[in-house]
């Protein structure tokens, strides 16, 4: 679905986010986000928002739950009908089990959202969700 300016041409195809799951130092995080931004800039997507959760900030016991909010809150983001795409750099920043990554990528397909992983090079489901 193309987003229209007010009389102008379409400036972006999809609305998206992205997400990063990261215990790099700020200026690190601050580089995968512009990498972030400009890859959906190429993908046509105007990006909501970066969602970072920083690992380090919580202690081992809780690493599950980390884990487990950051899914929930990405599936919040997913319901919104307007969020089409959600990039991210590395797709095991979702999730590192093969079970949770199967479970949150088939929610993303049923509610018509593409996931993007830019170093697996996993774009091409971009053009499945254009209805033009």
């Amino acid at each position: 679905m193309a987003r229209f300016s007010k009389g102008r041409q379409a400036f972006y195809k999809y609305i998206g986010i992205g997400f990063v799951k990261s215990r790099k130092s700020d200026s690190e995080i601050m580089d995968i986000c512009s990498e972030i931004y400009k890859y959906a800039s190429k993908k046509e997507t105007k990006l909501l928002d970066i969602v970072v959760y920083r690992c380090d900030d919580i202690g081992m016991e809780n690493k599950t739950d980390i884990k487990r909010k950051a899914i929930d809150d990405l599936l919040n983001w997913m319901k919104k009908e307007y969020v089409e795409v959600i990039f991210v750099r590395d797709i095991k920043e979702i999730a590192m089990k093969e079970e949770q990554l199967y479970y949150f990528l088939s929610e993303a397909k049923n509610m018509g959202v593409s996931i993007h992983s830019i170093k697996e090079g996993l774009d091409e489901t971009i053009d499945e969700i254009d209805t033009e």
